[in-house]
């Protein structure tokens, strides 16, 4: 994998694009693509070799910008490992930004075949949250990829739970009996319904009170309800498939 090389004084140079989250700053590269810059402080907290390692493990895999945002270059600052180049995702918003119904549903059943797509090349995406999800060109990417889990390399903050995932009921015994990647569509599912029914409340209270039928309802309450035996990807395509039928009829 490529490398670029810059001193601090020229990095700190960059246009920002924007202040990025708690891990890193966003630049400007070019008109095409950008830098993630991770803060210097990550080095006493996380492994970077295994980060680095990852990077190139994910740049390698045959899977496209349309899916999740592949590194393209690792860049190093004073001749040490700081960031890499990735796409940049066009009029890109986060999928909190969107409300209608209809395009919501489309975007997650989108969001879950890529996902089956990431699991089938071996990727754990672990921080699933509306932040971490960019829509451009209704398009919907997973972003953040250098916190994921690939391969045998495990994700970052593997023990951390962040809201999205606090709000699952006995998510610690979920953990414990399964899978990483059937947490990581049970995380898809909560941002689901936290993003078709933005109103405050429990999980249950957001799903009980969206314009979900009762059938996706029903079945949606078994997913978040079992701690045993997570089997998300059963049925889900069918189920949003079957909710965006229902709009569709609805229409006539």
């Amino acid at each position: 994998m490529e490398e670029i090389n810059y001193t601090k004084n020229e990095i700190d140079k960059l246009e920002v694009f924007n202040k990025g989250g708690y891990e890193g700053r966003i630049l400007v590269y070019n008109d095409e693509l950008l830098i993630k810059v991770f803060r210097p402080f990550l080095k006493d907290v996380l492994d970077f070799e295994n980060k680095k390692m990852k990077l190139i493990r994910l740049n390698e895999k045959n899977i496209n910008d349309r899916v999740l945002v592949k590194p393209q270059t690792l860049v190093n600052v004073d001749g040490n490992f700081a960031g890499y180049v990735m796409k940049k995702i066009n009029e890109g918003k986060t999928i909190d930004s969107f409300h209608d119904f209809k395009t919501l549903l489309n975007l997650y059943k989108k969001l879950f075949e890529k996902m089956e797509l990431i699991h089938n090349n071996n990727i754990i995406v672990g921080d699933v949250k509306h932040a971490n999800i960019l829509v451009g060109d209704f398009e919907p990417v997973f972003i953040d990829v250098d916190s994921m889990g690939v391969d045998e390399l495990e994700m970052d903050h593997k023990d951390f739970r962040t809201g999205i995932s606090k709000a699952k009921p006995n998510i610690h015994a979920k953990d414990i009996n399964n899978h990483e990647r059937e947490i990581d569509k049970l995380k898809l599912l909560s941002c689901f319904i936290h993003s078709i029914n933005q109103n405050r409340g429990t999980i249950y209270q957001r799903l009980m009170e969206s314009d979900l039928s009762q059938n996706f309802k029903n079945e949606a309450m078994k997913m978040l309800g079992t701690d045993y035996n997570l089997n998300i990807s059963k049925n889900i395509h069918q189920l949003l498939e079957d909710e965006i039928k229902k709009q569709d009829r609805r229409k006539l």
